[in-house]
């Protein structure tokens, strides 16, 4: 079972208990997109698999999207949607078989899947073809960013960062044994990563890192000890087009950064996030409620009481979203479109 499971379970445990207002707070702009989307959903459940978790999802278009993740089998852990149907795919790569965290890309023939392979990192590029690039030499890797497959971030544990220019893997360290779940880049060139102790537990208290890339490092901007939900202020994730849209969900409700301080925008259990502009942008957690910001508020979108697994991973474009949920031992790809 893939590592990123334990930490958001240990995550889970930290957040329970605390009750307070859930209602969205608005937010004074234009009104740029639509609260209305009509859903459907694809569960991803082979009859001869056990277990088929998904983690993370990314497309090119409502008509070309990839999910990656876990599954018992390893024939069950990418899967791919054409606009009709979802078909699972396996890379013909020998070797130690991984298990999937992250996917993240620029063209239909041009994205990268990282994961883990018994004690290393496992790295997977698509360009028409499947080939495995990290020579057996990385740490187990969690997460993924970059500005294309000649600037790739790569983030792992013991606190690593590897930067991929192309031909090399170029390590940085943050000096913490910590795993970087996430990497993420604004648009006007910002580059963060959130760190997080979850190995180090429970012999240290919860704490969480925030990092920025300068002056070729990474460096400490902002970290916080988890004492109770409430004092949340940097989540497991982290979304944004650049520093005044910047958002991070923590697991107790959803933080904005505004003048140099990260200010609640309204309180759920939350810890994905997701948008295609800063007028559309999804979050949801460890529930199967789904929350839509349209520019002017935040809204629930969708709520459906059958889901007691949560959500995994969302991506989407301007009309479609599609919400990785877990029912049980298996995956549900929620999918909505504006009406």
């Amino acid at each position: 079972m893939k590592y990123g499971l334990l930490n958001f379970f240990v995550l889970f445990l930290l957040l329970a208990g605390c009750e307070k207002n859930k209602t969205p707070l608005s937010v004074e702009t234009p009104n740029y997109t639509s609260h209305d989307f009509e859903w459907t959903a694809d569960t991803l459940a082979p009859p001869d698999a056990f277990q088929v978790f998904m983690y993370d999802i990314w497309g090119t278009d409502e008509n070309n999207v990839w999910c990656v993740g876990h599954s018992d089998l390893s024939a069950y852990q990418i899967w791919h949607w054409d606009g009709e149907t979802w078909k699972n795919v396996k890379p013909d790569i020998t070797g130690e078989r991984p298990s999937y965290a992250e996917i993240f890309g620029f063209a239909e023939n041009d994205f990268w899947i990282v994961g883990t392979a018994g004690y290393q990192g496992y790295v997977l590029h698509y360009d028409g073809s499947w080939e495995r690039i990290d020579n057996n030499d990385l740490q187990h890797c969690y997460s993924i960013w970059g500005t294309s497959s000649q600037n790739l971030f790569i983030g792992s544990r013991h606190g690593l960062i590897y930067q991929y220019n192309g031909e090399h893997f170029i390590p940085y360290e943050t000096g913490r044994n910590i795993l970087i779940t996430t990497i993420w880049g604004l648009k006007s060139g910002e580059i963060f990563a959130i760190g997080v102790n979850n190995e180090n537990q429970p012999v240290e208290p919860p704490i969480r890192y925030l990092y920025k890339y300068a002056q070729d490092k990474f460096l400490l901007v902002d970290s916080l000890i988890v004492t109770s939900p409430g004092d949340q202020t940097i989540g497991m994730d982290l979304w944004g087009t650049d520093m005044n849209n910047l958002y991070s969900p923590t697991g107790d409700g959803l933080t904005k950064y505004v003048n140099g301080a990260w200010v609640t925008q309204f309180y759920a259990t939350l810890y994905r996030i997701f948008g295609s502009s800063s007028h559309n942008i999804f979050t949801g957690g460890y529930s199967d409620k789904v929350y839509h910001f349209n520019g002017i508020d935040w809204a629930e979108v969708y709520s459906g009481n059958e889901v007691i697994g949560g959500i995994w991973g969302m991506w989407c474009t301007e009309n479609y979203v599609f919400v990785i949920q877990h029912p049980e031992y298996f995956t549900r790809i929620l999918k909505g479109k504006i009406k």
